[in-house]
C-alpha cells in the first residue's frame, strides 16, 4: 500500500503538530515496512527527525510538481490530492487537522483526518477571531469529507460529536506518543551536564510547553510561592509568549524572581535529563487535546502533577497527582507531598511506567492501520 500524508508540519515544525506527524510517520514506517509512505510538502525538509526518517527505503518526500497558484493553493485547496492520486496513492492522511478542499473529487483514495483538539472552540478567548473561524470550517469540512477521523484521546472525540456535530461512528480513538527518545536511560553524566549548563537549582519542579495563558503556568509559581523550602525552584521550559512576563511580573512581586527559571530554545536532546532531574513535572494546562509532556515525564521517570478538566487525567491513567487549574492550595499540596514524600514519588514513577505501555509506537501503528483499512474497506 501507499500512504500519503499531507505533511508540511512534519518538514518544517519543530514542536507539537510536526512532533505528532513525525512520530506517526516513524511508527508506521518501522512496522509495516512492505508498505510505502509519502510525505508531501509545499517546501524542502529543515526538520533533522524528519531527514533520518526519509533516509528509509519506504519513506520519501514529494514537492509539488505543478503549482501555477502557489504553493499554499496546491496544500489546501488543489493540488496536492491530484499528485497524490496520480502517484498511486490509496489513502491520504491529514495529520494536522486538515484534508484539502477538493479531497471529495478525487474518489480512488480513502481518506484520514486527526484531530488533535477544539481548543479554539472551548476556549475562544485565546484566539483572534478570524483564526478561530478559519480553523473550525477547515476542520470541520475535513472531518465531513474524511472516510475515517482519528481523534487523539476520547476527549477530543467528545468534542468533535458535540461541537462539529459528527456521527460518532466515524471516529476512531488511537491515542499519541511520543519521541522515541525519552524511553531511553539517561546517564548521570547526561544530567549534571544539562544542569550545569543551565545552572539549575538543587531541586526544582518542571513545566514544560508553550509558556501561554492557557497552559495556566502562574498556577505552579503560585503554588511555589506557599513552599517553604526556598531552595525550590521552578524551571520552565518553552516558547515564551506576551504571557511570560506576567510570570516574570508576578514572580517580582512575591519574591520569587530568583526561584523561577525561563527557558527558551531548549534542544530536544536536553529535555530527557530535565525531566529525569526534576522532583515533578507540573503540568497544569486548562485544556488539552492529549497532554504528551505528562507521558514524557512518565518515561523519564518523573512524578507528573496535572489539571483536571480536559484529556489529562485520560493520558495521565492512574499515575498522577490531579488538581483544579483553578486551586492554588491543591497545587500547593501535591507539590509539598512530592517534595516530602519520597515514597509517594516512587510509586507514582513505577506506575508512569506501566502507563506509558499504552503509548507505545507499535500499538500507535497498529491502530493506525487498523483505521486505514477500515476506511479502505468502506471507500
Amino acid at each position: 500500500m501507499i500512504v500519503a500524508f499531507e505533511g508540511k508540519k512534519a518538514a518544517s515544525n519543530a514542536t507539537g503538530l510536526g512532533n505528532y506527524s513525525r512520530m506517526v510517520i516513524d511508527a508506521l514506517s518501522a512496522h509495516y515496512q512492505q508498505d510505502s509512505f509519502v510525505v508531501y510538502s509545499p517546501r524542502q525538509c529543515n526538520q533533522p527527525a524528519l531527514t533520518t526518517l526519509l533516509e528509509r527505503d519506504n519513506v520519501s518526500l514529494h514537492l509539488p510538481n505543478v503549482a501555477p497558484l502557489g504553493t499554499a493553493w496546491w496544500r489546501t485547496i488543489r493540488g496536492l490530492a491530484a499528485q497524490a492520486e496520480r502517484e498511486g496513492a490509496q489513502l491520504l492522511h491529514g495529520l494536522s487537522g486538515q484534508l484539502p478542499l477538493d479531497i471529495g473529487r478525487h474518489r480512488s483514495m480513502a481518506s484520514v483526518v486527526t484531530v488533535h483538539d477544539l481548543i479554539y472552540c472551548r476556549y475562544p478567548q485565546y484566539y483572534d477571531r478570524v483564526n478561530r473561524n478559519l480553523y473550525r470550517w477547515l476542520c470541520q469540512r475535513a472531518c465531513q469529507h474524511a472516510t475515517r477521523i482519528v481523534a487523539v484521546s476520547e476527549c477530543t472525540k467528545r468534542d468533535v460529536v458535540e461541537i462539529l456535530g459528527i456521527n460518532p461512528d466515524k471516529i476512531d480513538v488511537v491515542y499519541q506518543g511520543c519521541s522515541t527518545l525519552f524511553s531511553q536511560t539517561v546517564s548521570d553524566e547526561a544530567i549534571a551536564q544539562v544542569r550545569q549548563h543551565y545552572q539549575l537549582p538543587q531541586r526544582y519542579l518542571l513545566s514544560v510547553g508553550t509558556i501561554e495563558e492557557r497552559k495556566n503556568v502562574l498556577l505552579a509559581l503560585q503554588g511555589l510561592e506557599h513552599i517553604a523550602d526556598h531552595d525550590v525552584g521552578l524551571v520552565v521550559v518553552g516558547k515564551f509568549t506576551p504571557y511570560t512576563k506576567r510570570l516574570i511580573d508576578y514572580a517580582k512581586q512575591q519574591d520569587l524572581s530568583h526561584r523561577l527559571i525561563l527557558l527558551e530554545g531548549v534542544p530536544s536532546q536536553h529535555l530527557p535529563a530535565l525531566y529525569a532531574s526534576a522532583v515533578a513535572m507540573v503540568y497544569a494546562s486548562r485544556y488539552e487535546g492529549f497532554g504528551i509532556p505528562i507521558i514524557e515525564a512518565q518515561h523519564c521517570g518523573t512524578p507528573v502533577i496535572a489539571a483536571t478538566g480536559s484529556c489529562l487525567e485520560e493520558a495521565a491513567g492512574n499515575a498522577a497527582l490531579m488538581v483544579h487549574p483553578d486551586s492554588v492550595e491543591q497545587m500547593t499540596n501535591a507539590m509539598t507531598q512530592l517534595l516530602d514524600d519520597v515514597q509517594l514519588r516512587q510509586n507514582l514513577v513505577e506506575r508512569g511506567r506501566q502507563n506509558v505501555k499504552r503509548f507505545t509506537h507499535e500499538r500507535i501503528a497498529h491502530d493506525l492501520m487498523d483505521v486505514y483499512q477500515r476506511a479502505l474497506a468502506s471507500r
